[in-house]
């Protein structure tokens, strides 16, 4: 066991427990001994490598602490969507906020493309795209001048900026869209563009935090289709798509890890979790 102290304020204490990690299969730990022993210098050739990831927020009125992910280890390979796969309160966006730097890990690193997120978050920033679980868009823009927009935040230089807009408009099937208002898009061409704003600037590695919330049958299979070009038309590009439906993950994803209270209880190819669990997760 190892104390942890967090902060001079509250001076909570807590116990990593390690009968946390006894709730992984064979694979998270296989998984988990292959990030431990990987070299440093190799780290540059995988667009994501997590390493104990664990966030731990305060109890309060008396609570105790709360385990948002406990110790997550994982890496994702060049032209891989990953999947994480849990219900709602797994930990699956923590984690994301975690590795995009929206808020700090407690305690673990994480790398994107050989740049850590506690010391070189710029550089991380710069070669990641997110599509957030609610789109943050401007009704009285364009989709063209959000394109525009979030370009120029991530560096793209002015004589690209065209390009990349263009681009990024293909993939998601709103070329036509292009000069159109965003209030006046319906919901699902709303998260298509959401979508195309990770695209923008050809990030390493694009983090989706349940990209087809709130949407009918008809315009989930749309986007399905849209993410499924999108995987197969760079194949240096790394996706991480969070969800919380099986089907989703078995249509999009090349390999699933499943969280729930914050541990990653299994991850592998859908037909491995489905040779191990018998077609579904017990």
């Amino acid at each position: 066991m190892h104390n942890y102290i967090f902060g001079d304020e509250s001076q909570l204490e807590f116990f990593r427990d390690e009968t946390e990690l006894t709730d992984e299969d064979q694979d998270t730990r296989n998984e988990r001994n292959s990030v431990y022993n990987m070299k440093r210098e190799d780290y540059w050739m995988y667009p994501l490598i997590a390493k104990d990831i664990r966030k731990v927020y305060p109890g309060v009125n008396g609570r105790p602490p709360k385990v948002a992910n406990s110790n997550i280890c994982l890496k994702v390979e060049n032209g891989e969507l990953f999947g994480l796969l849990g219900p709602n309160g797994a930990g699956k966006t923590t984690l994301i906020t975690q590795l995009t730097g929206l808020f700090p890990p407690t305690k673990g690193n994480a790398w994107v493309g050989g740049y850590d997120i506690k010391h070189n978050l710029e550089m991380v920033q710069l070669m990641i795209g997110v599509c957030p679980q609610f789109d943050i868009l401007w009704e009285n823009l364009t989709v063209e001048e959000h394109l525009l927009f979030y370009a120029r935040i991530k560096g793209i230089k002015p004589q690209n900026e065209e390009k990349q807009v263009t681009q990024a408009l293909k993939e998601v099937q709103l070329t036509n869209e292009r000069k159109v208002l965003t209030k006046e898009l319906p919901l699902g061409m709303k998260r298509r563009l959401s979508i195309a704003i990770s695209l923008v600037s050809s990030p390493k590695i694009i983090f989706l935090d349940e990209p087809t919330t709130g949407l009918d049958p008809d315009t989930r299979r749309q986007l399905w289709n849209i993410l499924q070009d999108c995987k197969s038309s760079h194949s240096q590009r790394a996706m991480v798509l969070t969800t919380h439906s099986m089907e989703e993950a078995d249509v999009l994803c090349n390999r699933i890890g499943i969280v729930d209270q914050g541990v990653l209880r299994c991850i592998g190819s859908q037909n491995r979790l489905k040779q191990i669990y018998g077609g579904g997760y017990h």
